[in-house]
């Protein structure tokens, strides 16, 4: 916790990364003491016979159900990383093509400017007409720094383009470059310059007017490119004369002939000037992205042309493991040189898409597995010690007869403890079947969110494996239910009522939902008795349940047929299923036993104990007659009240 919280204090961690790690650290240490404290105790606890038991019984489930939550807890976590680095992509595909479209809609307005030009055939156009060509483009496109004409001026031509400009009210006008101290002076002597002549917006772009850009041998380069290509050419990173902060800049050349032109000889012999449009990254950037997705994401932007990378946008920052997984970067083209777009994550971005779910996973798991070491610590324990006590009392009784006799009132008291065990034994199991099933819950919500999210990209056997497990969940559900059931049937004093034993079967059946394939026939039932209803109705639906699931054919006939006689109410359900074998009449009613593999019936192997349960209840008796062959006839008689 105290690393947690120094780490957020300096900044490395945000609060609700922070409270994940809190969390994840928490639950691991707490369950991890739960989960490894019985280890140590096994391997080097005094009592050894206990301990020793207790290896055998539990080290297989602890190590299968350890494996298990930590391998969903991966692959979850790996679902979760994947799914968001997708959501991440796309937010940063997205803005990729928007800052492609907008640097690529300023070309257009250079590209405009050259067409302006081109279809004049020559460079005289007036301040005035150039102000209203462009006035629009500045004001639609709020990164551009400026547009210019920039002419081809012959050194025998300068004097008389400077006087000109003069005469347009420019008085200190002349041809500039930059000193060795990044000064403007005038130009040295040239063959031919390339001045601004025109530039728009005039208002902070003063020191711009004038300045020859082939005087920089980067710039010149450009221009030359431009000129035999015959198409736009931007410039590397450059900090504009007229620039006051330290935002990067570059200019676009676009080249204008004075007819059309289709080789390079052709093309030197016919430039007049350039379209110029200057640009700064920052301000052409930062249009696009508005507040709402700077939160979210840092950008940097690189020009990567010849192998060579210069920052042009965003800090240079070392991005943390998280943020380097979900690097998006893009390599886009502007006025034929190379720009690299990166996207990172900010620890913001980071926080709100937290991994909740394999946290969930991880948590859940550690506590069932935390839940199961504490379910068979206490059943072997309490295993260890009967048959410890077991044991002793035993060698008691052989060693003296005497001694037996006058332990009579010693064990009557032990046979009341054992019973009132037992009865905490059937609260216990109350309790661990009705607490098991939200983890159950949680973890069938898990299996088919799974399922759900990862259906076309999982390998068919995964699915396989993933349909398997909802059937174990199914499976596990009927079982709680059941247990549930059974121990209900054990602790609740159900009150006596006087119902109509027809109505009560057709209730029944109306809750079950007999398939109509199968046909049931009601004999001597319309008659008004007397008894602890909840008991008998759960052992008709238990028992006509059987009949249809255990059914060897798709349809079936069950009769249900009421005797009084004796004193005492007999009631039997009969069908024609496939009947139960005599030497297997004993071991199906007993707890979890099922005749049929439940890959093939499905089934908690409950069923006939609820019902052997429900008649002791009625303080009645269940009695199983079949061949094995010809169906199954079941007995219920219990005493008459009244």
């Amino acid at each position: 916790v105290i690393i947690a919280i120094a780490l957020m204090l300096f900044g490395l961690y945000s609060l609700p990364f922070s409270v994940y790690q809190i969390l994840t650290w928490w639950a691991g240490n707490s369950f991890g003491v739960m989960i490894f404290s019985p280890v140590i105790f096994m391997l080097f606890a005094k009592d050894k016979s206990l301990w020793k038991a207790r290896q055998r019984m539990m080290t297989l489930p602890l190590i299968v159900m350890l494996s298990l939550t930590v391998s969903i807890y991966y692959g979850v976590n790996d679902w979760e990383r994947e799914r968001n680095q997708f959501q991440f992509h796309e937010i940063a595909r997205g803005y990729i093509q928007k800052l492609n479209s907008s640097f690529m809609s300023y070309v257009d307005a250079v590209a405009s400017l050259e067409r302006f030009y081109s279809s004049r055939g020559d460079s005289n156009i007036s301040r005035k007409n150039f102000q209203t060509f462009v006035k629009y483009m500045l004001e639609n496109k709020e990164g551009i720094n400026g547009l210019s004409w920039n002419p081809i001026v012959l050194a025998h031509q300068r004097e008389e383009f400077e006087n000109h400009v003069r005469a347009e009210g420019f008085n200190q006008f002349h041809i500039k470059e930059l000193n060795e101290n990044g000064e403007q002076t005038n130009a040295m002597k040239r063959s031919f310059y390339v001045p601004v002549k025109y530039i728009e917006p005039l208002q902070g772009n003063e020191k711009a007017l004038g300045y020859d850009v082939s005087s920089n041998q980067a710039r010149k380069a450009a221009l030359e490119k431009a000129k035999r290509n015959g198409v736009a050419q931007a410039t590397a990173r450059i900090t504009l004369v007229q620039e006051q902060e330290s935002q990067a800049g570059f200019l676009l050349f676009y080249p204008v002939y004075s007819k059309e032109s289709h080789s390079i000889s052709d093309r030197e012999e016919n430039i007049i000037g350039y379209a110029v449009g200057v640009f700064r990254v920052g301000d052409i950037t930062n249009a696009i992205l508005d507040k709402k997705i700077t939160e979210k994401v840092i950008v940097n932007i690189y020009d990567v042309t010849n192998g060579i990378s210069t920052p042009l946008y965003g800090e240079r920052i070392s991005n943390s493991y998280y943020q380097a997984i979900y690097k998006f970067d893009e390599v886009i083209s502007i006025g034929e040189r190379d720009w690299q777009i990166e996207f990172f994550p900010t620890n913001s971005y980071l926080a709100d898409n937290i991994a909740w779910q394999s946290w969930f996973w991880f948590a859940s798991g550690l506590f069932l597995t935390s839940l199961s070491v504490a379910f068979l610590l206490s059943i072997s324990a309490r295993s260890h010690y009967l048959n410890k006590e077991v044991s002793i009392r035993t060698a008691e009784i052989n060693k003296n007869k005497q001694e037996i006799e006058n332990n009579n009132e010693l064990l009557a008291k032990k046979n009341q403890q054992l019973e009132l065990s037992n009865i905490d034994l059937d609260q216990y199991a109350f309790v661990a079947s009705h607490d098991l099933k939200s983890p159950l819950l949680a973890i069938e919500q898990l299996a088919q969110w799974i399922k759900e999210d990862n259906y076309s990209r999982l390998p068919q056997a995964s699915i396989s494996h993933i349909d398997t497990l909802q059937q174990r969940i199914v499976r596990m559900k009927q079982l709680l239910s059941d247990l549930l059931l059974y121990s209900r049937v054990s602790r609740d004093n159900f009150e006596e009522k006087t119902v109509n034993l027809e109505g009560l079967i057709y209730n029944t059946l109306d809750l079950i939902s007999i398939p109509p394939q199968f046909a049931v026939e009601i004999i001597n039932c319309n008659h008004m008795i007397t008894l602890k209803v909840v008991p008998l109705e759960l052992a008709i639906r238990n028992l006509l349940t059987n009949s249809v699931k255990h059914h060897d054919k798709a349809s079936g006939h069950i009769i249900i047929k009421y005797i009084f006689e004796n004193n005492e109410h007999l009631l039997s359900i009969t069908d024609d299923g496939p009947g139960i074998a005599p030497d297997l009449q004993s071991v199906a009613i007993k707890m979890f036993n099922t005749l049929q593999s439940r890959d093939e019936k499905e089934g908690s192997g409950v069923g006939l104990s609820i019902v052997n349960k429900a008649l002791s209840r009625l303080n009645g008796k269940m009695e199983i007659v079949s061949n094995g062959i010809n169906g199954t006839c079941i007995r219920l008689t219990w005493p008459c009240l009244k």
